[in-house]
């Protein structure tokens, strides 16, 4: 069945695929004599490694992985945990950014993207989250038959290999996972990390020591992380693409390559079939990340033949850019950008949720916090001190601890005497699940990080995560190429319900802030400086009004880039993209498989539940097969 003439190492184009001379040809009558797999992955990121590293276990069956981005190999800042926000905008990140959003100050909003082997697992904050069991059964409710909680849970443990670290007690190392790819641990907190954590519990919120089980995600928790056993990085390509899976005969790894579109031709039946997939290599592809207009004359366009399916791991921004450019999606949008129909989608590219959050610094005093490593000689100890033994601060996580509540809770501070109650509609997944994150850095956090805070200062950054976003975006074409820009818009804060949820966020982290031990150690400084960054972090939460916390809110929030939902599962083509199968409707031989197919927006941390999926998915894709022999 598998063609065994590839190697799991071949990346020049011209030995895995076929030269493609009419480029304008639609038909591609000749595409079995294209150089063929049995399966085509498209991106090799989170999803794409494991399905990647799991169908081709079967020797007899060749796989082809395409990533647009370069090997993960060979990239430092990838491995070290605290090396997170160094990675973004360079050739590693897609560095997209939204369209101005008109509630946030008309702000384009960056989004970074994996752009590498294991995708965003390659540059993410590595926080390991399993998400509220509800959310599943939300899905279930909303068309995604047969995804529920129960039947993820043995794909999150099959994939995990969870080693207690000796400095963190209380997990329960039963509910987590053993023997993994995925190695997971806990990590050494900062001193003010600790104090944030003991000022949530005297305000009234509960501690978890492990929000990865069945009981839920509630709480104040120190986050677990996606670190190995050499305190380096464990990403969907370090852990499923080992040197051994590498090695496979039946496994071809392309890199710098990008997908022009899926060829589709009609079945037996009349049906699309998707058969293979147009790719091409030129130089800018590893900067321009197919946003180029310009290189479109360059290109040399190649072609493979997928025998048994192509399935599209993409993502949720490259995911439905495929399917529009390929001719699936709203048949009105792609006919005004000139792309031929296949399939009237309409759902495509829609739906899009995005976590948004507000990051708030305060200056402290009396108690160490990463910031000391920002002077350069501590800053190149603690690199050395890594590089030598994996120890120190590098080995930690930017995100430390995470606060999970729900708005509505009236034991909560979240009003003050100078506001009262805010109307929220709250859409979280069920009694025992959160829409509402506190996310703690032991750092100051200045616009992402892209601004370095006064060289005299230490502090921490802490702020609301809004978690089951009311509004939802779009991803749309604005050309018929893979080439022409994107529009992303993400409508962030198109409800007042998901305004009014931040600003009790925003009331409670100010909150815990002025609750002991943490009290104590801040340094407030009062200023008469409207753009002074800390600002907000020097507010009375007994004093500050509505009114400033939304202006705050405009000008300050980011998203956390958790993008999800742009081709969801469901049961009926007019409102979603995918089957609970993963198939996309009225299609035959295309799946797809990652963030994009969530029928809704996770309460968490969603990169561990793209893995789970992906390992489901690759045991339904081989008992189909298996049914097909």
């Amino acid at each position: 069945m598998g063609n065994l003439s590839s190697t799991g190492r071949t990346t020049d184009v011209d030995n895995f695929a076929t030269k493609v001379d009419a480029v304008t040809d639609t038909t591609f009558g000749e595409v079995e004599r294209w150089k063929s797999y049995d399966y085509v992955i498209i991106g090799g990121g989170t999803a794409g490694c494991v399905l990647a590293s799991r169908l081709s276990e079967d020797p007899s069956v060749s796989v082809l992985l395409l990533e647009a981005g370069s090997t993960n190999e060979g990239h430092l800042l990838s491995r070290i945990p605290l090396g997170w926000g160094k990675i973004f905008k360079t050739s590693i990140d897609w560095n997209y950014k939204t369209t101005p959003q008109s509630t946030l100050n008309n702000r384009e909003i960056y989004w970074p993207r994996g752009k590498i082997l294991g995708g965003t697992s390659s540059i993410n904050a590595l926080v390991y989250h399993r998400c509220a069991p509800e959310d599943f059964d939300e899905w279930v409710e909303k068309g995604a038959k047969g995804w529920t909680y129960e039947a993820m849970k043995p794909y999150f443990e099959r994939a995990e290999n969870y080693t207690q670290h000796p400095s963190y007690s209380g997990v329960d190392s039963t509910q987590r996972g053993k023997g993994g790819q995925i190695h997971t641990t806990h990590r050494p907190i900062a001193p003010i990390s600790q104090y944030f954590i003991d000022a949530c519990k005297n305000a009234g919120i509960p501690e978890s020591k492990d929000i990865n089980t069945p009981s839920g995600t509630l709480g104040v928790t120190a986050f677990s992380a996606t670190i190995d056993a050499k305190n380096e990085r464990s990403s969907a390509a370090t852990a499923y693409l080992t040197p051994s899976v590498r090695a496979r005969e039946n496994l071809t790894i392309a890199t710098n390559v990008l997908v022009e579109r899926i060829v589709f031709k009609p079945d037996a039946n009349g049906i699309p079939k998707a058969v293979g997939v147009l790719l091409s290599r030129h130089p800018e592809t590893s900067k321009k990340g197919g946003q180029n207009q310009d290189v479109k004359a360059k290109l040399e366009i190649y072609g493979v033949h997928a025998r048994q399916e192509v399935l599209l791991c993409a993502g949720s921004v490259g995911t439905p850019q495929i399917l529009m450019v390929s001719g699936v999606g709203d048949a009105r949008h792609l006919e005004d950008v000139g792309v031929k129909v296949v399939k009237d989608l309409p759902m495509v590219g829609r739906n899009l949720q995005d976590h948004l959050a507000t990051v708030i610094d305060w200056r402290t005093k009396g108690v160490p916090t990463w910031d000391y490593i920002r002077k350069p000689l501590n800053g190149l100890f603690a690199m050395v001190r890594w590089m030598v033994s994996g120890t120190g601060p590098m080995q930690s996580l930017v995100s430390q601890v995470g606060v999970f509540v729900r708005s509505d809770d009236e034991r909560l501070p979240y009003t003050s005497p100078v506001s009262g109650p805010l109307p929220v509609t709250n859409h979280a997944s069920g009694p025992r699940a959160p829409d509402l994150e506190i996310a703690f850095a032991p750092l100051l956090l200045i616009d992402n990080g892209f601004t370095e805070p006064p060289f005299e200062d230490q502090g921490f950054a802490a702020g609301p995560v809004l978690l089951k976003p009311e509004s939802t975006g779009s991803i749309k074409l604005s050309g018929k190429s893979i080439h022409d820009k994107l529009i992303i818009d993400a409508n962030y804060l198109a409800s007042e319900s998901d305004l009014n949820i931040l600003i009790r966020g925003i009331r409670l982290v100010l909150n815990i802030a002025h609750t002991e031990p943490l009290k104590s150690v801040l340094d407030v400084r009062q200023s008469t400086d409207a753009n002074d960054m800390f600002k907000m972090g020097n507010s009375d939460p007994q004093t500050v009004s509505d009114d400033d916390i939304k202006s705050w809110l405009r000008q300050n929030s980011n998203p956390v880039w958790h993008p999800t939902s742009t081709a969801k599962i469901g049961l009926n083509p007019q409102d979603s993209v995918v089957a609970p199968d993963l198939r996309v409707h009225g299609i035959s031989g295309l799946r797809v498989i990652d963030a994009s197919v969530f029928p809704s927006q996770m309460s968490g941390h969603p990169c561990a539940v793209v893995v789970a999926m992906a390992e489901r998915a690759s045991d339904m894709i081989k008992a189909d097969l298996s049914a097909a022999v």
